[in-house]
This record gives structure tokens, sequence and C-alpha cells, in this order.
């Protein structure tokens, strides 16, 4: 973190964790994806009976539930950043959304007035 403040990068501060933060303990004690072979996927219900029965972590359904959807969002997280036009989750956002779809709208008007004046 102080690498990229150096660099001059603004990092946008992280909402404090008011509650479930044993969750993500859990998913982290757990890991939060494992090897497929090919790549990463996500831990599923054999992982969590797993270290429940073992750890003794007493996770309820609603719980392995969760850490089971949080699992995906990571692995497919990691897939995405994989992509370089990717921003990193700390960047700011940049553009308001309806800017963005004002810029394109106009970009695609000017594309199909472009083609009918052929």
């Amino acid at each position: 973190m102080e690498r990229l403040q150096r660099q001059g990068s603004q990092l946008v501060e992280m909402p404090p964790i008011n509650y479930g933060a044993h969750i993500l303990q859990m998913l982290w004690d757990i890991g939060p994806s494992k090897s497929n072979g090919m790549g990463l996927s996500p831990i599923d219900y054999t992982d969590i009976a797993a270290a429940n029965d073992v750890a003794a972590m007493f996770i309820t359904p609603w719980e392995a539930k969760l850490l089971r959807a949080l699992s995906k969002e990571y692995s497919g997280g990691v897939q995405t950043m994989k992509d370089a036009s990717c921003p990193a989750p700390y960047s700011p956002i940049i553009e308001a959304t309806e800017d963005v779809r004002a810029r394109v709208d106009r970009q695609f008007k000017s594309l199909v007035s472009g083609r009918r004046k052929k």
C-alpha cells in the first residue's frame, strides 16, 4: 500500500466491517478458492463441511451458503482481474454511469450517421 501511495495512486478507503467479520475469517480459514488443475474454482459444500467438522467452526446453513457465494465472487474476480483492461479494485470511479452512457450514445449515433452518408 505504501508503494502505491509513493507512486501517486489515490487509494479508496474501504468501509469498516461492523457485522459479519467472522464470516470473512471463516472464508480465509477455509480458503477463498481452490485449484481445479486449470485455475481457481470456488470452494464447495464438501470443503465447507470438512472445515466445519475438522476445525469445529460451527457453520450454520446460511453461513455455508454465504461462504459459497463469497467464494464464487472471489474466484470470478481473480479471473476478471487477469484482463489487463480491468481496473484495480482500489481504483476510484472516474466517470459517472450517465456520462458514460451519453458518450457511448453519441458515438453510436455518429457511427450510424456516418454509414448512411455513403
